[in-house]
């Protein structure tokens, strides 16, 4: 028995293409690098390869995922932006702790916090063009460890996703705007952490068409993927 995932599906996959093309390789023009990817749930996989050298001298490079909800059968990819850039943001808020009773004699983090959550909010649907993706996600509010005392300080975190390089430094610089002023109209203070994750992935036009094609004279139902 032995758990098996998309590592194993890819891996496998490749092993086969490398087989086929093996079998083919006088018929080939030109010359194929199979290259097997690390670290595919973790970041940096793709940028230790390129570090290695692996794409000096290629021409275009071709890469499949494994897609659980599609069909049996079916291919899926397209042309331009395809999966979002991934930022990681961590907000830290101090005011000034005080007992429940009392929070005249406090700065309740607590209620800041939960307003800028609302706030942040705004950044994606009021200030980036509609036809721009962009995905801003609070995804932890962690404060307190009682039922009768505001603590000093809580953490937010969550995630940025965009296509666009320009909109993402966008929204980066706005939001610790936002968090700034927010501070200081409030008398708190605000620290923005942010951790960058995978660049968007860009596919060139043509060979999305192509590879397209290919599948589809292969005999797979071809269409158009969602954007990620």
């Amino acid at each position: 028995v032995m758990h098996a995932c998309g590592h194993d599906i890819h891996t496998s996959v490749i092993l086969g293409a490398a087989l086929l093309l093996k079998q083919r390789e006088a018929q080939l023009a030109g010359r194929v690098r199979i290259l097997f990817q690390p670290a595919e749930e973790s970041f940096g996989g793709a940028k230790t390869l390129i570090r290695a050298g692996v794409l000096e001298g290629v021409s275009a490079i071709f890469g499949m995922h494994n897609e659980p909800g599609l069909p049996v059968g079916e291919f899926a990819t397209r042309g331009g932006a395809f999966y979002a850039n991934v930022d990681r943001f961590v907000f830290k808020v101090t005011g000034k702790g005080a007992h429940a009773a009392r929070p005249h004699e406090g700065k309740d983090a607590i209620l800041l916090a939960s307003q800028l959550v609302t706030l942040l909010q705004s950044v994606a649907s009021r200030e980036v063009n509609t036809l721009d993706s962009v995905v801003l996600s609070v995804t932890r509010i962690q404060g307190g460890n009682t039922w009768n005392v505001l603590p000093e300080s809580v953490e937010l975190e969550g995630t940025l996703r965009t296509h666009s390089s320009a909109v993402q430094q966008r929204v980066k610089a706005r939001v610790s705007e936002i968090a700034a002023g927010f501070a200081s109209a409030f008398g708190a203070q605000i620290d923005v952490f942010w951790y960058a994750g995978p660049t968007a992935l860009v596919n060139d036009e043509r060979w999305a068409a192509f590879a397209s094609d290919v599948a589809e004279r292969s005999g797979y139902r071809t269409h158009q993927a969602d954007l990620h």
